[in-house]
């Protein structure tokens, strides 16, 4: 560990394996850590975060997790950037604190917007259970706050709207009818993606309805949401999308109709493989791999 921060320190070139070491720092190695992370040069911490966080993406077995905690106190905006991608797989309690720690006292917006992006998977986790009371309320506080500050941004809101979505609590279907109503295209379109995170199917006829919006990104986002819900009702509504001219929309309603599945889905996939449109027959038969690996896993464990 001190040949490797000697290394850093001189500028010297360090190959990715050496970087390994970072991975599941002891205490005496956190310490070490903290202790030169700071006085290394500017371009050369941005060139190890995004080495790292590049690592941690690549070698599963890998946890950088403690030397990104380190790393999110640092005054450069990329860093700081760079270490919350690189924290995206990581589920342990403290990044719970220090993303809101973030959110609410960096000064920087994109900062904040990533933290608060990053808190979703809490609030999934939340959703399944896998949190306890104190930390399920932390993360609830903490975006359903954001959502309703009108001194923050409209990006942190959005973002913290999205994650809000997934909490299983009354408040919340409050908030995303009250940025359905919104006048920006932006909380609507988060507002709507909140409703496929709640897996309600009480947003289902607003999401049925939102797929004939005259909003490219609405017809889109309506879809993905309602692949969330997994309703059969809305497979043939979905069908109207699978020729949009809007190419995001059209694959949004394919992987929509390989969430939701059966025989009808099914049928309607399989219509497309005649379509005269070589990019409507490669949706389809991505969206029938997807639909058929899922139902022989539902068959292994059924």
């Amino acid at each position: 560990m001190e040949e490797l921060l000697a290394k850093l320190r001189d500028g010297d070139p360090v190959a990715p394996s050496q970087l390994m070491l970072l991975s599941e720092l002891s205490e005496e190695g956190c310490r070490l850590w903290q202790q030169e992370w700071p006085y290394l040069p500017q371009e050369r911490r941005q060139q190890l975060v995004r080495t790292l966080a590049q690592l941690g993406e690549d070698c599963i077995e890998s946890d950088f997790g403690r030397a990104f905690h380190i790393i999110l106190e640092d005054e450069d905006e990329t860093v700081v950037l760079w270490a919350i991608k690189g924290l995206s797989y990581c589920e342990d309690r403290w990044l719970i604190g220090a993303l809101v720690k973030l959110l609410h006292n960096d000064a920087r917006p994109s900062v904040r917007a990533a933290a608060t992006a990053a808190m979703e998977r809490f609030a999934l986790l939340a959703a399944l259970g896998k949190l306890s009371p104190e930390d399920e309320t932390s993360v609830a506080v903490a975006l359903i706050s954001t959502t309703q500050n009108q001194k923050e941004t409209e990006e942190v809101r959005c973002q913290a709207l999205r994650g809000a979505g997934a909490l299983e609590l009354s408040r919340v279907k409050e908030i995303i009818h009250q940025a359905y109503q919104s006048s920006s295209l932006l909380l609507r379109l988060s507002a709507v993606y909140a409703m496929g995170m709640n897996c309600n199917p009480y947003w289902l006829p607003t999401l049925i309805a939102e797929l004939d919006s005259p909003h490219q990104e609405m017809r889109q986002e309506a879809a993905r949401a309602l692949g969330e819900l997994e309703d059969e009702r809305a497979v043939p509504h979905l069908a109207l999308l699978l020729q949009d001219p809007y190419s995001q929309a059209r694959e949004a309603a394919f992987q929509a109709l390989s969430n939701i599945g059966g025989e009808e889905a099914k049928q309607l996939l399989l219509l497309c493989l005649k379509d005269p449109s070589p990019q409507i027959r490669a949706a389809a038969r991505r969206a029938l791999r997807q639909l058929n690996t899922r139902d022989n896993l539902s068959s292994l464990f059924s």
